[in-house]
């Protein structure tokens, strides 16, 4: 059989990949193009007269991200959208501002606009993320192996003068003709920099005001350890006494590993409720004491919340969830930028026993349908615009989207965050500020089993 000739890069660039006018202005166009070696999906945006191109390929995982086709952007055009996990990129530079890629960048390709008013590609694509940290492990290794003394005895042969055994191990594509450093050079390598930052080699001792009023030192923890482990259940129906019980638990755990009963419950007969134990049972001694910090996304927005301003807050959304016919077991979405608002409502719905779903304010409409399919969520609480980074995000009108295929949701509470304008819709949308204006500020927390659920949170 003939051997095939091996292919290489391309060569022939200017590589036209569409016309301008395919792509809408604020919006993006998927592409396949073959570099030689294999096809390669590509993103192009276009803002105005300006396009950015990008490797297909999510920095955070390296698969290709699952994004619309022909739409990448949001509504304005100011972020790429990732139906993969939600995550939000800037168009000019690929840089995510958003999800679990945050910090990280779309790999760049080289595109521009020719005379014929095409986009093509300018220069060879960068090789694919993994073939890139490969890459790169080599060059490391080649650079710095050799710098490493290996004392050690070799079965691979004689140690140099400089007491190095050669690197036969090596894959000979990671060999190098050049030769290795001298021994001067290896201890100018580490030799300490001249007014470098020295390495924390030391331990300090905890003042004695602050170890006195420490709630367990390493003798106390050690002990608490051994007995544990020497008997759990003695030892968690001490430290279940630690909370409030409306009615306390007779019985630790009860667990069965039968073919036909499975299950592991613990203190399953008593009853409690976790607003409670974050809130009413501080309020005696703490009422006046900060509960939360709040740090908004500017430094001047800031704020002390004492834990009789918790109380009251927590029991009027409460209120406000059970008179627009919120119940113990049903599941409320939570979809808030990071504000007081988003602990008032865990802990409401903690309070009336509500099931809540957090669902992070970064992830895409497609996103936040999916939680709230899954869960058959009945109301929603978010917000007009979240700010990042100062930047805005479209909460509602993300909302808005995610429920065009969430027919279970009945209402929508919005909190007012930047008063900027959104869509209203009559019969299902209610202003947060409104309801909480029509309830009073005393709600009685639920008995709830201790094996009752408190939340959902999904993976990304």
């Amino acid at each position: 059989m003939p051997q095939t000739e091996p292919q290489t890069e391309r060569s022939d660039y200017p590589l036209p990949l569409c016309r301008l006018a395919e792509i809408e202005d604020g919006e993006g166009k998927s592409l396949e193009v073959h570099d030689g070696t294999q096809v390669r999906e590509l993103v192009v945006l276009r803002q105005g007269r300006a396009v950015y191109g990008y490797l297909n390929a999510c920095p955070h995982l390296g698969v290709p991200l699952e994004m619309r086709p022909d739409r990448f952007m949001n509504a304005r055009g100011s972020h790429v959208i990732c139906r993969t996990h939600g995550a939000l990129f800037r168009p000019h530079d690929g840089y995510c501002v958003s999800g679990p890629c945050v910090g990280q960048a779309l790999t760049p390709i080289a595109v521009a606009l020719d005379a014929a008013e095409r986009v093509v590609l300018i220069a060879p694509l960068p090789p694919p993320p993994d073939q890139a940290r490969a890459r790169r492990r080599r060059e490391l290794r080649r650079r710095f192996l050799p710098m490493v003394v290996n004392r050690r005895p070799s079965a691979t042969g004689p140690r140099s003068a400089e007491g190095c055994a050669p690197q036969r191990d090596r894959p000979p594509e990671e060999e190098s003709n050049a030769p290795g450093p001298s021994r001067a050079a290896r201890q100018a390598a580490t030799r300490p920099i001249e007014g470098a930052r020295p390495q924390m080699s030391s331990t300090f001792p905890v003042p004695d005001e602050i170890a006195e009023n420490a709630w367990v030192d390493a003798a106390g923890y050690q002990r608490m350890y051994e007995q544990s482990v020497a008997d759990p259940e003695a030892f968690w129906a001490e430290q279940g006494k630690r909370i409030h019980w409306f009615k306390p638990y007779s019985q630790v755990k009860d667990v069965s590993y039968a073919p036909d009963d499975v299950h592991i419950r613990w203190f399953h007969d008593g009853t409690t409720n976790a607003a409670y134990n974050c809130i009413d049972r501080h309020l005696d001694t703490k009422r006046n004491d900060t509960a939360i910090i709040w740090e908004g996304d500017s430094p001047q927005e800031h704020k002390h919340i004492t834990y009789g301003e918790l109380y009251e807050e927590v029991c009027r959304l409460a209120n406000a969830l059970k008179a627009n016919g919120v119940k113990k077991g049903d599941r409320v979405t939570i979809y808030l930028p990071m504000i007081p608002e988003a602990a008032y409502a865990m802990l409401a719905c903690a309070r009336i026993g509500a099931i809540h779903s957090v669902v992070f304010g970064g992830f895409s409409p497609d996103a936040l349908a999916g939680r709230i399919q899954d869960c058959e969520s009945s109301f929603v609480i978010t917000s007009d615009e979240g700010v990042r980074g100062g930047r805005k995000i479209p909460l509602k009108a993300n909302t808005d989207k995610a429920l065009a295929s969430c027919p279970g949701v009945e209402k929508v509470l919005v909190v007012r965050r930047t008063g900027g304008a959104i869509d209203w819709v009559d019969g299902r949308d209610l202003w947060y500020h409104e309801e909480l204006g029509k309830v009073s500020d005393d709600c009685p927390a639920e008995e709830m089993n201790a094996e009752d659920p408190l939340f959902i949170l999904y993976t990304s």
